[in-house]
């Protein structure tokens, strides 16, 4: 019973400092230009929206040599006011882009 609740306390912290890693790798960006620039100045990853367009995805790709890594379960019923990073259409996902190193 010991050796579980070690082995669950550590995979607690293991998780809690993942978690925390990501937060710190993420930034927000709402235009390309900003996307750019983010991802010159710091690297990691950003959340940002998209149209769905293969267009605005391409141009994405082009202009900041980032494709999307990955679209969240979260944050996609909260996507009213949201508009396409790259076209300014309105956003039909949340997405978090980045590149492949």
């Amino acid at each position: 019973d010991k050796i579980k609740e070690i082995l669950a306390s550590i995979q607690s912290r293991l998780l809690d400092q993942a978690k925390r890693r990501m937060n710190e790798k993420t930034s927000t960006a709402s235009t390309l230009d900003e996307a750019k620039l983010l991802l010159e100045d710091q690297g990691g990853f950003i959340s940002t929206h998209w149209c769905g367009k293969v267009e605005c995805e391409e141009r994405l790709k082009e202009e900041t040599s980032a494709d999307i890594r990955l679209i969240p379960f979260e944050g996609q019923d909260s996507l009213s006011d949201k508009s396409c990073i790259n076209c300014r259409l309105k956003a039909k996902f949340k997405i978090i882009i980045g590149r492949a190193y």
